[in-house]
């Protein structure tokens, strides 16, 4: 078996970097996301109003028992 040490980490003088962002950064991400999720809501609700309150998925006709039925929502 094979066992890999990794040097240890050199102690430089140069200052940590801090592990919180900034209250303007997390400001900014909450401010994106909530535009996100406004646009996504906005383009959800354009397209229920759009149809009229219609089933988008009435005029799709994927399993008909009866070959009349399939006739009577085709138009035949």
């Amino acid at each position: 078996m094979n066992v890999y040490y990794l040097p240890t980490r050199q102690q430089n003088d140069t200052p940590a970097l801090p592990l919180t962002a900034s209250r303007w950064s997390v400001l900014q991400a909450r401010a994106h996301r909530a535009w996100w999720r406004m646009r996504l809501t906005v383009a959800e609700l354009s397209a229920v109003l759009r149809r009229g309150g219609r089933n988008p998925l009435e005029d799709h006709v994927w399993f008909v028992a009866d070959d009349n039925e399939l006739r009577r929502r085709l138009g035949e």
